[in-house]
């Protein structure tokens, strides 16, 4: 609970996790987040937005996420967001169509899968 300042964090291959730990609010510096292999991760809590440092975020095989927080369009530093094996996420981030869109326009470099 007292780590402040993070360069890269992943949370891979972690079948019960179904939110993102609160003590990641704390973290005031994270540049780089993998998420991958968490089935039973359906939603991103709206503070992912004050990870206002986030460069890199990867969000791969969580077929049960649904939908991405209002939260991600206070990620500015976000240059790079990859969506890999979410079927809701998939159709909810369509370019210009889908109901998340707005919420990640802002990254430069982004692929969804």
């Amino acid at each position: 609970q007292h780590v402040k300042c993070l360069q890269s964090l992943s949370f891979t291959k972690i079948s019960k996790l179904e939110s993102l730990p609160a003590y990641l609010q704390s973290v005031t510096i994270l540049r780089n987040l993998l998420i991958g292999e968490c089935p039973r991760l359906m939603t991103l809590p709206e503070w992912i937005g004050n990870l206002t440092s986030l460069q890199n975020l990867e969000i791969e095989d969580c077929p049960n996420l649904t939908s991405l927080p209002e939260g991600m369009r206070r990620l500015t530093s976000l240059r790079s967001l990859r969506i890999y094996g979410c079927p809701h996420l998939e159709q909810r981030c369509q370019k210009e169509i889908g109901e998340d869109w707005t919420k990640i326009a802002h990254v430069p470099k982004y692929s969804i899968w």
